[in-house]
């Protein structure tokens, strides 16, 4: 059905025979008194002829002729009422018109309508007919033959629980075993408070790059040993869940359970091994943000060998007692942990010194926003060196665009200034003002809780 309107379409005579240049008309001609001119328009249900400039001729009715410039005269013709400049001429019955247009010369005769002619409402063709049939009797006989195949009575077994998670909470009470009685307080308090620490873990500390690299960002990339993956699997599972390094607490709970891994290797999906941050362009580069609280290296924290697993240098988080809390015990016995809260080590910002182009409170608070980054450089490096502060300048470069070109800081600690300029270089400040760019000179001071 549709090929056959389409074709229907296609095929459709238009009711215009239209004379000129323009693509698709009738009779192409260059004397025509327009590019689109309609010499033979339909106007209602009938037809009419139009004539214009440079166009004459005459109109015979019952072999009397009137010359075309006469009709208008005689109320025979009007002004066309699709073409301007136009006079159109009702085509009567038993007429007979002559015009010409430079050396063409058409005529237009009126004809009867053609008759109805009575067609059966459903017809079919014979080549039809036997196509139809035919395809129907192939189709059955295909049918037929499926019908002769025995039906298979085995079955399919499908194990479910290879395609879903299913999470399984146990709660499980030894009725005959009880918990042993805990230890009699000897009123010895000299201990009380010392603490027990634990072995570290055994991996070199440092920023996540390369020092020796010309880049000062890159990308880590772990290189493919073609061995099974070997992440903790509560690891693997969270990172497929919500994948970045700012993940949810289980994510978390699955990197620290990475650390307890056995393996001499990692192994990822890399062709080779680059150090350089988690984040940046592809390559290797110096990096920032490392897991060490000094020097350079994959990162691990273990600052007092023998190391171990777990623990950071001589913080002693966990004990090696005979239960947890051993070593952090309050007054009077073992279980109890000291009170503790925690601060963040407080971020004096001084006030921007820039070159005209961007005011200075908006330079202000796009450096704010990023405070919790900057007070995290400091705080690394106070993990390392208790009892440092100071003050520290970075000096930058807004383009006109808004972005940071250039980025550097001095002060107090070379660690912590390299690492807040980082942080202000990866800020997109608005367009100046000015169209230009703008140096900054930005003081920033920091000291721990409690000091002055």
């Amino acid at each position: 059905m549709t090929v056959a309107l389409s074709r229907v379409r296609r095929e459709r005579k238009s009711p215009f025979y239209r004379i000129g240049t323009a693509p698709g008309v009738e009779q192409p001609l260059e004397q025509a008194p327009t590019a689109n001119f309609p010499l033979v328009a339909p106007s209602g249900d009938d037809f009419v002829f139009n004539y214009g400039a440079g166009m004459d001729g005459e109109m015979t009715v019952d072999g009397t002729s009137t010359p075309l410039s006469e009709l208008a005269a005689a109320g025979r013709a009007r002004p066309s009422a699709s073409t301007a400049g136009a006079i159109e001429v009702p085509i009567p019955l038993r007429a007979r018109i002559r015009a010409r247009a430079g050396q063409t010369t058409f005529i237009v005769s009126a004809v009867a309508r053609p008759r109805e002619q009575a067609a059966a409402p459903f017809g079919f063709e014979r080549r039809t007919m036997a196509y139809v049939a035919g395809s129907l009797v192939a189709h059955l006989g295909i049918w037929a033959f499926l019908q002769t195949v025995p039906i298979d009575e085995s079955s399919s077994n499908i194990d479910l629980n290879v395609s879903e998670d299913q999470l399984i909470h146990a709660s499980i009470a030894a009725m005959d075993d009880k918990a042993p009685p805990p230890p009699q307080d000897n009123g010895d308090e000299a201990d009380a408070g010392k603490p027990n620490v634990g072995k570290a873990m055994a991996l070199e500390e440092g920023a996540a790059g390369k020092p020796t690299a010309d880049r000062v960002d890159g990308h880590i990339r772990i290189n493919d040993n073609h061995t099974d993956p070997q992440l903790a699997r509560l690891a693997a599972i969270e990172y497929a869940k919500s994948a970045g390094i700012m993940g949810d607490m289980a994510m978390l709970q699955g990197g620290i359970s990475a650390l307890g891994a056995e393996h001499d290797f990692s192994s990822g999906f890399d062709s080779s091994d680059v150090y350089g941050p988690l984040f940046g362009a592809e390559g290797e580069g110096q990096g920032h943000f490392g897991m060490g609280v000094h020097g350079f290296g994959p990162g691990g924290g273990c600052g007092m060998p023998p190391c171990g697993i777990v623990g950071t240098g001589a913080y002693g988080t966990i004990g090696t007692g005979d239960r947890a809390g051993d070593g952090w015990s309050g007054r009077g016995g073992h279980g109890g942990l000291r009170n503790h809260t925690t601060q963040a080590p407080p971020l004096v910002m001084g006030n921007p010194t820039p070159t005209p182009g961007l005011d200075r409170a908006i330079i202000k608070r796009y450096i704010k926003r990023a405070s919790a980054k900057i007070t995290y450089c400091y705080e690394k490096q106070l993990l390392a060196h208790p009892g440092l502060a100071g003050e520290l300048t970075v000096q930058f470069f807004i383009n006109p665009t808004g972005s940071v070109g250039s980025s550097t800081g001095a002060g107090f600690d070379n660690e912590v200034a390299s690492c807040v300029a980082g942080v202000i270089k990866d800020i997109g400040f608005p367009k100046t003002e000015s169209g230009g760019g703008v140096q900054v000179n930005y003081p920033f001071t920091f000291h721990a809780v409690g000091a002055q």
